[in-house]
């Protein structure tokens, strides 16, 4: 099951960008392929697939090994799901 997230920001509904997205995103940004995120996070390679292609969400041991690997906080990587950015 996909789910669809949505933030009430002041009293707007705004749709966020889905996590798998993000995940992709920043895999790009990083120039690594998937399984060379694997192999630095240890997500199963079908598991990792799944989760770029938003059919699985991951765990929270996945998150927190996926924003260490971004360089970020677990938190950081949420903010980015829900559109924030730290001023």
């Amino acid at each position: 099951m996909v789910l669809v997230y949505y933030c009430s920001v002041w009293g707007n509904e705004s749709p966020m960008k889905e996590l798998h997205m993000i995940l992709k995103d920043l895999r790009e940004e990083k120039n690594l392929t998937q399984k060379e995120v694997c192999t630095r996070t240890g997500i199963p390679y079908n598991t990792y697939r799944r989760y770029e292609y938003g059919e699985r969400e991951p765990s929270f041991r996945a998150v927190v090994a996926l924003a260490r690997l971004y360089g970020m906080s677990p938190g950081e990587l949420f903010d980015e799901l829900i559109g924030w950015k730290t001023p």
